[in-house]
This record gives structure tokens, C-alpha cells and sequence, in this order.
């Protein structure tokens, strides 16, 4: 049995243990992340002027030649749960009612071994972590 705890420790070492591939909720989660993750833009100018307004609570847009309130940018989010490690999250900005954009991502609470930390504050183990898929690109997430 000496070998098989070589495997184990070589592979906790090398990456991470992860048990997503015999989940059939991963396989889901990569399908959904395929198929329905993105975002979609309805209105591009107001798309643009949320990106550069920085949190400001007035913002002159000189394309446009009009100003733009923070608190009238207002964000819809919603969550539902598809199965005990399946997240779907969607998120819809307006801006005086106009819709802006409506972006659907999915997360996926993974289960597996993962060694953490560093030498200056120690090691640990994980037993999970979170992959989020966003536009069909996976992440993970701490």
C-alpha cells in the first residue's frame, strides 16, 4: 500500500484531487456554459458610458453630450438554484428604465483535495472550491 499513498500524495502535490469528472452536475454545468452563458448588450452607447463612468455619481458623456446619474443605473441580480452544486445567476442593468444588458452565468461548487497556502503562512487543505463560467469561459474562483 506504500505505492498507492505515493499516487495520492503525488497527485494532491501536482494539482489537486478532483472528483467533477464522475459528477454528472459538472457535465451539466459545462453544457449550460456552452449553450446559454452570455451576455447580451441591448443598448451599446449606455453599455459604453457604465463602462467608463467609474462609480461616479455624475458623469458627462461628450459623445452623447448628456450626463448620467449614478443612481439612476439600477442592477436586477436573481439566483436559482439548479441542483445542490448548480448555480444559475443572471444580472440585468437598466438606466431609467432602459435595458442596458442581461448577462447569465452559471457557478459550479466543486469537491476534491487541493493543497493551499504558501511557505509564509502555511499549508492546508482545500475540499472545495467554486468554477464560475461566464460568455462559455470557465474560471476558478476562491
Amino acid at each position: 500500500m506504500p505505492c498507492c499513498s505515493c499516487v495520492f500524495y503525488f497527485a494532491l502535490i501536482t494539482g489537486g484531487i478532483s472528483f467533477k469528472y464522475i459528477d454528472p452536475q459538472y457535465y451539466e454545468f459545462k453544457r449550460l456554459c456552452e449553450t446559454e452563458s452570455r451576455t447580451t448588450i441591448y443598448n451599446q452607447d449606455l453599455y459604453r458610458i457604465d463602462n467608463e463612468r467609474e462609480n461616479k455619481k455624475r458623469y458627462y458623456d461628450a459623445i452623447t453630450q448628456k450626463e448620467y446619474f449614478r443612481d439612476k443605473f439600477v442592477e436586477n441580480r436573481s439566483s436559482i438554484n439548479i441542483s445542490s452544486r448548480l448555480i444559475e445567476s443572471k444580472n440585468v442593468l437598466y438606466y431609467e428604465k432602459h435595458l442596458i444588458y442581461k448577462e447569465v452565468y452559471y457557478w459550479y461548487k466543486e469537491i476534491g483535495l487541493w493543497l493551499s497556502g504558501d511557505e509564509g503562512a502555511g499549508f492546508g487543505l482545500k475540499a472545495r472550491q467554486k468554477l464560475l463560467c461566464e460568455n462559455g469561459i470557465i474560471s476558478v474562483r476562491l
